[in-house]
């Protein structure tokens, strides 16, 4: 298939999509339910620009989202949403999302390496990053990221005030956004500036806090335990 083609599925859900077309290019004209899996095997799925009330269309997969070598996926301003629930699969093959919203009681493993340019919001479920780095450029959290080996960056440029929790016999890390500081382990500054003595604290906490980002932050778990858990 080489002739741009229309996805318009009129509030009607599909089971599995899966887009198989070399050079083949599918535009969404409205937002799209997928039941079950979602596969990009060869061509582009397009959400648009503006075909879903003057932006993009968003996207509710209740199964997989499989990118093959062969398939690309442009986000534009889109979301998509997972609901599933059981164990699935996210691999995107290097093509960002732009929103992402996990909710269901199901669990999603990474496949490899994912972006999201926008915000990653974690309402109900559990992401396995499975040892793949993750950027994300903001983030709600609700329930809980299994980060064990991974590297989650989340972009200075976003000055979100944030706040991390380390839990070291599972190494879960979760987040609350829009807390007023960001709590993260730390090394304290070497030799810091002693305060007068009538307002001198007591000492500091391996926890430090800051109120925003210089740098980017890299939190990285130390690899798989022996024995997973989840509290």
């Amino acid at each position: 298939m080489t002739t741009p083609q229309m996805i318009q599925s009129n509030n009607s859900n599909f089971g599995n999509v899966i887009l198989n077309g070399v050079n083949g290019y599918w535009t969404m004209l409205d937002s799209m339910t997928v039941t079950s899996s979602m596969t990009i095997t060869t061509g582009t799925l397009d959400t648009s620009g503006t075909n879903c009330g003057g932006t993009s269309c968003n996207i509710t997969v209740g199964g997989s989202w499989i990118t093959a070598p062969g398939g690309s996926f442009i986000a534009q301003q889109s979301s998509v949403t997972f609901t599933g629930s059981t164990p699935l699969k996210i691999q995107s093959r290097g093509n960002p999302f732009n929103y992402i919203t996990l909710n269901g009681a199901g669990s999603w493993v990474l496949q490899d390496t994912m972006t999201v340019v926008s915000t990653v919001t974690l309402t109900q479920g559990l992401l396995n990053g499975n040892g793949k780095d993750i950027t994300a450029f903001h983030h709600s959290v609700g329930d809980l990221l299994d980060l064990r080996g991974v590297a989650l960056e989340v972009p200075e440029a976003t000055k979100e005030p944030s706040m991390f929790t380390r839990f070291d016999r599972y190494n879960w890390l979760t987040f609350a956004a829009h807390d007023t500081d960001e709590k993260k382990e730390a090394t304290p500054p070497a030799t810091p500036p002693a305060p007068p003595a009538a307002s001198r604290p007591l000492p500091a906490s391996p926890r430090t806090e800051a109120s925003s980002r210089s740098t980017t932050e890299t939190v990285r778990g130390p690899g798989p335990p022996a024995c997973q858990g989840r509290r």
